[in-house]
């Protein structure tokens, strides 16, 4: 999820693929549909994590 939410910060959650989230974690792209069904499914998730209190990478160069 970390990855996710990097790139997510960097490009936006529109311009960012699921190619590019499995592979800057080296994970198969079958592996990812394991845990989320979708690329908005992951964003959710971060969204819960953050407001359960989750550690967050806030992007400091805007």
């Amino acid at each position: 999820m970390n990855a996710a939410q990097a790139l997510f910060l960097k490009k936006g959650v529109g311009a960012t693929v699921i190619r590019e989230i499995t592979d800057s974690t080296e994970v198969a792209k079958g592996s990812f549909y394991l845990y989320f069904s979708s690329k908005e499914d992951i964003h959710i998730a971060l969204a819960e994590r953050f407001h359960r209190g989750g550690p967050v990478c806030l992007n400091t160069n805007r």
